[in-house]
């Protein structure tokens, strides 16, 4: 949510007297904001997915120190 505060703040401060320009620089950013936000949280997962599947073939191993 801070983030997105500080989006709005910069596009304001950019383009004080064009509102469609705020509008616009401001929606950019948040659907930026979002595609990072999935595109982490699919990492995440495959992550864990991984790390479920290697813990299951060799328990109590540790690979890279993945997990310690």
């Amino acid at each position: 949510m801070k983030r997105i505060l500080c989006l709005v703040k910069r596009a304001v401060m950019k383009n004080k007297k064009d509102q469609n320009k705020i509008v616009d620089d401001v929606t950019k950013a948040i659907s930026g904001l979002n595609v990072k936000a999935k595109a982490q949280t699919k990492a995440t997962q495959n992550w864990n997915l991984l790390r479920q599947m290697t813990l299951k073939k060799t328990v109590g191993c540790t690979i890279n120190g993945m997990y310690k």
